[in-house]
């Protein structure tokens, strides 16, 4: 039971990456865990579009890019939570300078809650070579420096 100093609760939520594996369970465990929030997922191309239209009838579905601040503003909003997944090898800088003003345009804002996959300036030449196997994607977020035996 909530008590009476409790935060509100939020009642509408923008995902990220809801077509990619951590978007996509976390928008599915929103819709069906509670099925009042308002849904809108953001997703950079109209390729996905049908099905994820598919994947979740219930929610809205927009074309958002991190490096294109008019299409930040639209899918912020209205909304009061925001879910960010960024993705493996971002321009960092630009893509959250453009998302940190985007969220200041919408006053109803409650929450944002960010993933990177990759440290900030991390580039394929920083990756070592052992896990660059794995073609860079999210398992350079445990590169470690290579050590010099002996």
């Amino acid at each position: 039971m909530r008590g009476a100093r409790s935060k509100p609760l939020i009642s509408s939520v923008l995902v990220f990456g809801a077509n990619n594996y951590i978007g996509r369970p976390l928008a599915r465990w929103i819709a069906d865990k509670d099925p009042g929030v308002r849904l809108r997922l953001a997703i950079r191309s109209e390729a996905h579009r049908a099905a994820l239209a598919q994947a979740f009838p219930e929610a809205e579905i927009v074309i958002a890019d991190y490096h294109d601040l008019p299409s930040l503003e639209r899918a912020f909003a209205g909304m009061q939570g925001v879910f960010v997944n960024t993705p493996n090898f971002c321009d960092e800088e630009r893509a959250m300078t453009n998302l940190v003003h985007a969220a200041r345009t919408n006053q109803g804002l409650v929450q944002i809650v960010r993933l990177i996959g990759d440290p900030p300036g991390m580039t394929m030449e920083r990756v070592p070579d052992a896990l660059k196997i794995f073609g860079g994607g999210a398992a350079v977020q445990h590169r470690s420096e290579e050590r010099r035996v002996g």
